[in-house]
């Protein structure tokens, strides 16, 4: 038997923006008021979620500048580095991110899955990405395994 409540459930998806707004609570006047941990936020760049070609759903998960720029040359998109309304990327905010947003998600639809996850896996190691799984896929992805599991 296993016992959790709904609170560990979901603490592994937003770890870091809950222990920011805490910090931010409890010492405002070490960790002043961030945007990017507004409850209300819209969704951060860096996580986005989309349809490939084929249908299939794939995670993107760069938070980090650099992995973030990186996913963006591989999306094709790496030309928007250069235009002055994306400076500060992925941490931007408004009209601007909501763009770039639908620029992610129209590049993702170019690709099928398997395409994707042969550019970010054998010819871009920069990009983090993963494709949504069904149970029994989750269950023998190599890193479920027991060999995984054991080291």
């Amino acid at each position: 038997m296993v016992e959790t409540s709904l609170l560990q459930g979901v603490s592994s998806y937003d770890w870091l923006q809950w222990m920011l707004w805490q910090m931010m609570a409890r010492d405002p006047e070490h960790y002043p008021s961030d945007n990017l941990t507004d409850l209300e936020r819209t969704p951060a760049l860096a996580y986005v979620p989309g349809r490939t070609k084929d249908g299939r759903w794939i995670q993107l998960a760069n938070h980090m500048v650099r992995l973030f720029h990186s996913q963006l040359h591989a999306l094709g998109l790496g030309h928007t580095l250069e235009d002055p309304k994306f400076a500060g990327l992925p941490r931007i905010t408004g009209e601007p991110q909501q763009q770039m947003w639908q620029m992610i998600l129209e590049k993702l639809r170019e690709k099928t899955l398997d395409e994707w996850m042969d550019l970010f896996v054998k010819t871009n190691t920069d990009v983090a990405a993963e494709p949504y799984m069904t149970v029994l896929e989750g269950m023998s992805h190599p890193r479920c395994s027991t060999t995984a599991m054991s080291k």
